[in-house]
């Protein structure tokens, strides 16, 4: 447990030099919140853009790699749905 506080520490003084100023953990987990949204938003664009284009096979990976990380996806005709799943 002490090597995972020493690893998140270090983690927050390094945002803090790059100019993220992130003094305690509940502002880190809202700081990866925020990066998961921005991360899920652009793999949506991207599978939206490959069913456009029929790439099933690109589709298929990006839901996979959701799936990885606790997001169903559902699709209807019009819309791609999602919902946390962990």
């Amino acid at each position: 447990m002490e090597k995972k506080k020493d690893k998140l520490t270090s983690l927050l003084q390094m945002l803090n030099i790059l100019g993220v100023p992130i003094y305690s953990y509940e502002r880190f987990l809202e700081f990866k919140k925020a990066y998961d949204v921005h991360i899920l938003e652009k793999l949506l664009v991207e599978r939206s853009l490959a069913r456009k284009e029929e790439n099933w096979l690109k589709a298929d990976e990006i839901r996979e790699t959701l799936l990885e990380r606790g997001i169903e996806l559902e699709d209807s005709s019009t819309k791609t749905s999602w919902k946390y799943i962990r």
